[in-house]
This record gives C-alpha cells, sequence and structure tokens, in this order.
C-alpha cells in the first residue's frame, strides 16, 4: 500500500502518518527525514544532496526524485509507505507517480486533510512545540503539555513558536501561499480519482476518519 497525505501547516499530517505507520505497519517518509538521511548515506545522489544544501542552493525536483528512489528500494519500504512532505505542486506529484510507476507501485490513496483557515490561523498562531530538537512535539495553547509547560514525552520546556501579536498578518500570508499551491493539486489527485478529502477541524476524530476511507477502498480491516 502506497500512501500520500498532504495538507496545510498544522493540519495534523506527521501525527496522522506516524499512526497510520504504526497501524498498517508501513514505512512513515517524511520529506526532512528522507533527505537528512541521504546525506548521511554517502550515496553519489547523498552527495550530490548534501553540496547543495552546504551551498544554500535550491534542491531541484530532479534530485528530491532520486533521493525518493533510493529510498524507496531499501527493504524497509517493502511493505509500502505513508508518505509526506513531497510534492509540493503538480509538476512535482507528476515526477513523484512516473517513479511509482516505474517501480510498479503507484499511489493507493491520496488524502487531504482539509481545516478552515480560521483553525489553521489559531493552531498556528498558537502553536508551541518542545524545545528539544530531537523530539520536536507539537503542542497548542488549547491543547497544552499535561504538566508544567514541559514535553509529555521528553520533559524539556515547552516554548511558542511563533508570537501571535506579531506574526498574525505573517501566518495569513503563508496560508495563502499554501493554498495557492494544494489547490492545483487537490484538482490533480481529483481528475485521477486517488484523491479522498478528511475533514480536519476535529483533531479528536481525524485519524478515525482516515482509517474508515482505507477500510473502504482497501478492506485492510
Amino acid at each position: 500500500m502506497q500512501l500520500l497525505l498532504f495538507g496545510h501547516p498544522s493540519a495534523g499530517i506527521d501525527t496522522i502518518g506516524t499512526r497510520l505507520s504504526n497501524q498498517l505497519q508501513l514505512s512513515h517518509l517524511t520529506l526532512s527525514e528522507v533527505l537528512n538521511e541521504a546525506t548521511q548515506r554517502g550515496s553519489q545522489t547523498g552527495t550530490t544532496l548534501k553540496n547543495l544544501i552546504d551551498r544554500g542552493e535550491l534542491v531541484p525536483a530532479a534530485v528530491l526524485i532520486d533521493v525518493i528512489h533510493e529510498k524507496l528500494k531499501t527493504t524497509e519500504c517493502s511493505a509500502g509507505f505513508v508518505l509526506h512532505g513531497f510534492p509540493k505542486d503538480t509538476s512535482q506529484a507528476q515526477l513523484l507517480d512516473q517513479l511509482l510507476h516505474e517501480l510498479g507501485r503507484p499511489l493507493t490513496l491520496v488524502v487531504h486533510v482539509q481545516v478552515s483557515a480560521q483553525i489553521l490561523l489559531e493552531r498556528m498562531i498558537n502553536r508551541q512545540i518542545c524545545s528539544n530538537k530531537s523530539c520536536n512535539r507539537i503542542y497548542h495553547q488549547l491543547a497544552p503539555p499535561h504538566q508544567d509547560n514541559h514535553c509529555d514525552l521528553c520533559r524539556s520546556e515547552v516554548v511558542f513558536q511563533l508570537n501571535p501579536e506579531l506574526n498574525r498578518d505573517l501566518t495569513l500570508a503563508k496560508l495563502k501561499g499554501y493554498c495557492d499551491r494544494l489547490d492545483p493539486m487537490i484538482e490533480y489527485y481529483q481528475r485521477r480519482k486517488l484523491l479522498s478529502i478528511i475533514d480536519g477541524n476535529n483533531s479528536d476524530v481525524t485519524f478515525a476518519n482516515v482509517l474508515d476511507v482505507i477500510k473502504q477502498i482497501r478492506g485492510v480491516f
């Protein structure tokens, strides 16, 4: 099974991806982690990637595809994967489809977690994050850590990532930018009859709704 998740920042994609990976026994692939692994592997693609990053240059989509290709060839991904963080636009989506077609592993399902602009704004401007970079657990003013403003997982201090007063306009601008990129992707996957749009406004039920869609399409459970 090959699953792709996408949505706006603060839509809870990473949390959903982690839970799906654990429940379905699939490899959890985030673009940032895949890139980080590639720079440490020492392969030709990884070296090219590291050189680009070290020079502060934008990584071309073709290099990103090569990195993802290397990852998908590992035994870790043999049973399938849950991918998010890539693609970021329709041109990258087409490159990913071409790669997966060549590997004989086309996407099974694409899930777009849709959250209203107002809820996204509230989540983003009130976002809290664990100060431990190796943890990075995300919290929110309305869903803070259980004790003493310290992370439930590693007990490091939890801090605001954004200032609610100073970054409202910036956050709105970011949301608009993501909308401009995501809308064509939604249309692209709708045309390919792969897309399922999940209401992500209530984070308590979003994961269950995603599982229901997988059950309907693949009869997993």
